[in-house]
């Protein structure tokens, strides 16, 4: 990988590992909840909407600062990039696919734990190589 490249997956890893720690402790604190949570929030049409646009938004940014493949975690930020890019566009077309899959994940309590799981060490893991590790 060049420098540019480097500097962009390090930079992707700092907002990225962060953000996916946030999200499995937001998960793994409503472990209880989130079942219900997810139905609920779905059936606000225009929420779901919005949040499709934003997703969109924030995967396509995403993936124009870093598209490239060179390493395992640049790889990984490029598949997130994609998954926010794909995630948000069906929110927008076709949200009854993305709600009932959600719903699906949400009511099987191992799934949704082993989600859980992952995204924290995958967030440790990105927040490693983003703010401390020496190669990218």
């Amino acid at each position: 990988m060049n420098e540019a490249q480097v500097a962009a997956t390090r930079f992707c890893a700092r907002v990225a590992g962060p953000f996916l720690i946030l999200l499995g402790l937001m998960i793994f604190s409503r472990y209880e909840t989130f079942p219900m949570l997810m139905p609920t929030m779905m059936q606000d049409a225009p929420l779901v909407m919005i949040t499709g646009i934003w997703t969109l938004v924030l995967g396509l940014v995403f993936y124009t600062a870093h598209h490239h493949l060179g390493s395992a975690a640049a790889t990984l930020l490029t598949m997130l990039a994609l998954i926010l890019v794909v995630r948000g566009a069906m929110l927008m077309v076709m949200p009854e696919v993305l709600i009932n899959i959600a719903g699906q994940v949400a009511d099987t309590h191992p799934m949704l734990l082993g989600i859980t799981l992952v995204l924290g060490l995958l967030g440790a893991w990105l927040s490693y190589v983003g703010w401390f590790a020496k190669n990218v």
